[in-house]
């Protein structure tokens, strides 16, 4: 599940927090200026049916996973330019045994955020 801890104003830091990750897993977080769908399936093996992709990835990161919990951060530039911009957000998840083997591949929900200004 990916949730907003704080929204995204002008000037502040938006942070995410994506929970129910496996315990030994990278996440990549995705974000985008639109929408998308595109079934993991199609791209990977070891992607899980059902799990899409739904965010168009301009910027996508690498984390890991700490005790089945992520927690993203995006600083948003303090200008009224930016007041209103929508950003996309979601979590793709690549499931690691201990040796590093990929067991499955997931995606989280997708949030969608303003970016407002005070």
């Amino acid at each position: 599940l990916l949730d907003v801890v704080t929204l995204p104003w002008a000037g502040s830091m938006l942070r995410t927090r994506a929970t129910g990750i496996p315990e030994i897993a990278a996440v990549f977080p995705v974000l985008g200026y639109s929408t998308a769908s595109l079934p993991l399936a199609s791209v990977f093996a070891e992607a899980l049916t059902g799990c899409d992709l739904l965010v168009h990835g301009e910027d996508v990161r690498f984390l890991l996973s700490v005790g089945g919990t992520v927690d993203f951060e995006l600083s948003i530039p303090n200008t009224t330019a930016i007041a209103g911009a929508v950003v996309h957000q979601q979590m793709v998840l690549v499931e690691l045994d201990p040796q590093g083997a990929v067991l499955e591949i997931t995606a989280s929900n997708a949030l969608q955020l303003t970016v407002g200004d005070f």
